[in-house]
Formats: structure tokens, C-alpha cells, sequence
């Protein structure tokens, strides 16, 4: 049964233990193996989607509140104040109030910052609300003067950041993530994300974000294509994701990084695939993407390593390896991969630990 902390709407409100204070959250972005794709009702998946989360690439957000008279938000990008966002982040706090206690009676000053460029192709989205949920949930520990369970904590955590965005529910954890049903895995659902076990396999990946591209329109095209109806190829996305989430818990138990690639690699274009057969059509990939593309498959056969790629909807390319090829793996992006980069920009990463409040 499902914790009522969680699918309450209409939380107990507890008289505040404080009239004000402070929380800041780090939280990471992360990168799916297996896609997200299409979503009903209140941002539930499709389909199941595995993740690795980054350990670089994060946001900092820290949230100062004080006890007012009606809900009031000030959201400040790197310091600049974004009106814009902070109506944005008004009707969000307004449509999850009911799952907090106090949460109407607050304002707040919201300061974030980014460990990554702006467009980088990283999913700022993830980290940007997978931060927020966390501070909020900090928040009404400090309001009531309660404290939960860790696990129910991260629990509620990630099903608030799932209310904002889908990707954000997965970086409430760190290493692989597992967001939505799966046959076999005990615990796995569609209204929160769930750590799967560590495994070196894993933990043991570098991850190199090359940014071909730093336009924000594959950021649009991403919330469009997530939004969208399913078209042609997309009809049968439930079940070849599932399958192929099945498939990579089995390679990585097996520790076969070749049949890694190959999966890996499949998703990533079946999702670009669904993309150039939808309604409306659209093609991500630049000449540098495939470029990249080309350059790591040559790559990999020739010399017989495990270097493989995955995108989202961008045409930026992460370039995945075992660390043990890390010195091969930055000659290899320098002298073949850079020169299909937008002023040679890229952004060394690995996988992370997950989330850490900063005290």
C-alpha cells in the first residue's frame, strides 16, 4: 500500500514550529539509458524509462522562506531576479499545496544556480524541480518539527518532482534510476522513481556531454514530443521499452558492455526514429551529430572498446566509457570528436551519488 504521506491531498496542517528559515538543495541531472516517452493524467509514464544520474552537472537551489499571509514566490536565475519563472513556480507550488502542510502560508525567495552552461543539451529541467521537491520537503520538516523516514522522504521527493517535470522524479536518486512499472522489480510504479541496485558496471561510467548544439529549441521540441499523441512507430513504445528495460538489467548483471552499446545505442534512436515518423515531423540530428555517431562506431570496432553514445531530443551526444579508457577516451574526443562541436565546447561528467542538502 502506498504511504499516505504520499497520495494525500489534504495533508494535516500542523502549526509552525518556525516563522522562517533557510534549506539548499544540490541536485544532478541525469541521463536515460531507456527513454521516456508520452505521458497521461498527472505526468504518468507510458512507458518505463531507466537512468544514470550525473554527478557534475547539477543545480543548486536554496530557498528562504518566512511565514506570510497567502503564497508569494521570487525566483532568482544566477542571481537575477525572473519574473517570468516565478510565476511559473507560483501555479506549481499552487496545484501541490495540498500534499504539504503550511505550504499557502509561506513566501519565497528561490536562488538558483547551475554547475553547466546554459543549452548544453543537459536536462536542467531534472535538476532545476528535482531540487526544488527536495527543499520543499526539507521545508515542512522544519515547519512541523517532523521528521520522516529517509526512504519516505526521497519517496515524497521524487513524486513531487514528477508533478513538475517526468525526468525530474529520476534525479531524487543517485546511480540508476528505474521510473515507472516493470515486471520483476519489487516496488517499481509509475508515481515515483526507485534506485535500482549499485552495481560497478555502472558506477564505473564516465560520461562526456559533446554539445553540438547550444539552441534552445530541442528544449521546446523535448516538452512537445513528450506531450504529443503517439504517431506510427510510437504505437508499440510500451511494449519494446519494457523489453528493453528487462534487457539492459540482464546485460548489466551479465557485465557485457558490447551488448550495453548495442542497447543503448537502439534507444537512443528509436527515439529519434518516433521523431522524424510524428506529426508534426522533426529532425534533430545536425551533420555533427551523426558525424559523432559515425566517429564512435568506427571507433569501437576498430579498436575493440565499449565507447557508445545516447542522445535525448537535442542533436547533443553523450559519449559513454568505462573510466579505465578514460586517457584513450579524451584523445579520442579531442582529435575526432571536438572538431564536430560548437566552439569545441563539451562537458566532462561520470555517474553521481545523487542529491546532498547543503548545510
Amino acid at each position: 500500500m502506498e504511504s499516505t504521506i504520499l497520495l494525500s491531498k489534504k495533508v494535516e496542517l500542523i502549526q509552525p514550529q518556525k516563522k522562517q528559515g533557510s534549506v539548499t538543495w544540490r541536485c544532478p541531472s541525469n541521463i536515460a539509458l531507456i527513454k521516456y516517452w508520452g505521458k497521461y493524467e498527472e505526468l504518468l509514464p507510458f512507458n518505463p524509462s531507466i537512468s544514470l544520474t550525473l554527478k557534475h552537472a547539477y543545480t543548486e537551489t536554496k530557498i528562504d522562506y518566512v511565514i506570510s499571509e497567502k503564497l508569494s514566490v521570487n525566483y532568482y536565475s544566477e542571481g537575477i531576479r525572473n519574473a517570468e519563472m516565478s510565476n511559473i513556480v507560483l501555479e506549481f507550488l499552487k496545484r501541490i499545496n495540498n500534499y504539504f502542510s503550511n505550504l499557502s502560508l509561506l513566501k519565497f525567495d528561490i536562488h538558483i544556480s547551475n554547475s553547466f552552461p546554459q543549452n548544453s543539451g543537459i536536462n536542467q529541467l531534472s535538476s532545476a524541480i528535482g531540487s526544488l521537491a527536495l527543499c520543499l520537503c526539507s521545508i515542512e520538516e522544519d515547519l512541523t518539527g517532523q521528521l520522516i523516514d529517509r526512504e519516505l522522504f526521497f519517496r515524497k521527493a521524487s513524486f513531487i518532482a514528477r508533478l513538475g517535470s517526468g525526468c525530474a522524479t529520476r534525479s531524487i536518486y543517485g546511480g540508476s534510476v528505474l521510473w515507472g512499472n516493470l515486471p520483476k522489480i519489487c516496488g517499481s510504479t509509475t508515481l515515483y522513481s526507485i534506485p535500482l541496485s549499485s552495481d560497478p558496471f555502472l558506477e564505473n561510467l564516465n560520461i562526456a556531454n559533446l554539445i553540438v548544439s547550444t539552441s534552445n529549441n530541442s528544449n521546446q521540441l523535448l516538452t512537445r514530443y513528450i506531450k504529443m499523441p503517439f504517431y506510427n512507430l510510437a504505437t508499440n513504445r510500451c511494449d519494446q521499452a519494457k523489453m528493453h528495460a528487462l534487457n539492459l538489467l540482464d546485460i548489466i548483471r551479465e557485465k557485457d558492455y558490447f551488448a550495453f552499446c548495442k542497447l543503448v545505442e537502439g534507444e537512443a534512436l528509436a527515439l529519434h526514429t518516433m521523431m522524424f515518423s510524428s506529426s508534426p515531423q522533426s529532425l534533430l540530428f545536425y551533420p555533427e551529430t551523426r558525424n559523432i555517431i559515425s566517429e564512435v562506431r568506427i571507433f569501437r570496432k576498430k579498436y575493440g572498446l565499449p565507447f557508445c553514445f545516447t542522445l535525448d531530443a537535442s542533436p547533443n551526444i553523450y559519449l559513454l566509457y568505462p573510466n579505465q579508457y578514460r586517457e584513450i577516451a579524451l584523445n579520442f574526443i579531442g582529435e575526432k570528436l571536438l572538431p564536430n562541436c560548437e566552439e569545441k565546447k563539451w562537458f566532462d561528467d561520470k555517474v553521481g551519488s545523487g542529491p546532498e542538502i547543503i548545510n
